[in-house]
């Protein structure tokens, strides 16, 4: 393998990883709207159940997508 070939894959990884990134940030900001909210309704901010229920979808996805289900952990 080429080392033009090498460094475009790395290029493909960093592409992705800032992506990941990115969704990442929108996720925690989604959080943390939904955080605010339950604070002015005066609701408990910790969800266990939702929190059970994220598990189980990111398994899920990870199965869809041939990851190991200690990569959801």
């Amino acid at each position: 393998m080429s080392q033009k070939k090498i460094d475009k894959l790395r290029l493909q990884i960093t592409n992705t990883d800032e992506k990941i990134f990115q969704l990442a940030q929108k996720r925690l900001h989604t959080a943390q709207g939904i955080g605010l909210l339950k604070s002015k309704l005066g609701n408990s901010i910790r969800d266990f159940s939702r929190e059970k229920e994220c598990m189980l979808v990111a398994q899920k996805a990870a199965a869809k997508f041939d990851l190991s289900s200690s990569f959801t952990q």
